[in-house]
């Protein structure tokens, strides 16, 4: 958001009726998202201030360089801009932020007060990439043991480091139970550390079909427990429908929207592979648009 933006949360259970409101007075509108129940929140362009507000909408806080532009030509702020310029030439050479990505939140707390004794803390002066360099040799052999995937780097003003731990500091409990498909879908990745895997890419499976089994026959004919732990994602399939009254909006105007109005249904975290119209159509008095989707997602869940 370059330029500026006014931050606009509103309540509402008739969201359609105020995009449509905000289509007809011309409203640019941006990162449309529901954060709660009836809850919304959006962005609309700062110069648009007066339309937004002819809708009776409330503003919680504006962002962006014209935003403080404003508040500059609003009275004598000259002392404060001069601070504000110096503050942004000063402070991206020193850490604001430091940052420690990993699994294990006593290793994360060690790994701090470790940072603290080599003296790289806020308001430090940024590290240069040979200073990094021998803290990532520092910090692998004192924690030989424990890490297994390091990474140090700065973003900005911000220290981070990632890790993941060494397989031999995990305590991990093994399981034995069946791991099975949540759902109909066909295999698309497999990462199985423990387990007899009965499924192969490109499978198709059944809801409750099992995918790694906790069974293997040995040499001898016996069968013998073995403990199951993996992942296995798979390509899922879903249909959406949405559907507006033909007195609201026109069939070449109501697509759009109706595309909108799909996609606020897929779930957040969803990772979509293909997105395709299965129907655009007029049925009854209603425009109706139908979605074909393409999900990709963990389909291994233990059997109960």
């Amino acid at each position: 958001m370059k330029l500026g933006y006014d931050e606009i949360v509103v309540t509402t259970d008739h969201i359609d009726d105020l995009l449509l409101q905000m289509k007809e007075k011309h409203i640019s509108l941006y990162s449309l998202r529901k954060i709660d129940h009836q809850v919304y929140r959006f962005y609309t362009p700062i110069y648009q201030r007066h339309k937004v507000k002819a809708c009776h909408l409330s503003i919680k806080r504006s962002i962006g360089v014209f935003h403080y532009l404003l508040l500059l030509v609003k009275g004598d702020y000259l002392f404060l801009t001069l601070s504000f310029i110096l503050t942004l030439m000063i402070l991206p050479s020193f850490i604001l932020k430091i940052k420690i990505d990993g699994p294990n939140h006593q290793l994360n707390q060690r790994l701090s007060s470790y940072l603290d004794k080599q003296n790289i803390t806020i308001l430090k002066k940024q590290m240069s990439y040979s200073q990094i360099d021998h803290l990532y040799e520092l910090i692998k052999d004192d924690y030989l043991k424990e890490i297994d995937y390091l990474n140090i780097y700065q973003n900005g003003c911000v220290f981070h480091i990632r890790y993941s731990q060494a397989i031999t500091s995990q305590k991990v409990k093994e399981k034995y139970c069946n791991i099975v498909s949540k759902c109909d879908a066909i295999v698309q990745s497999i990462e199985v550390a423990q387990g007899n895997i009965l499924v192969k890419v490109n499978d198709y499976v059944k809801k409750g079909d099992i995918l790694i089994s906790n069974e293997i026959e040995s040499t001898d004919g016996k069968i013998q427990m073995i403990p199951t732990y993996g992942i296995i994602k798979g390509y899922t399939y879903h249909i959406y429908t949405s559907s507006i009254d033909l007195k609201r909006l026109k069939k070449e105007d109501g697509f759009s929207y109706l595309l909108f109005k799909t996609r606020m249904q897929i779930p957040a975290n969803a990772k979509i592979d293909k997105e395709k119209v299965l129907s655009y159509d007029i049925i009854g008095k209603k425009l109706v648009l139908k979605m074909y989707y393409v999900f990709i997602e963990e389909i291994s869940v233990e059997e109960k």
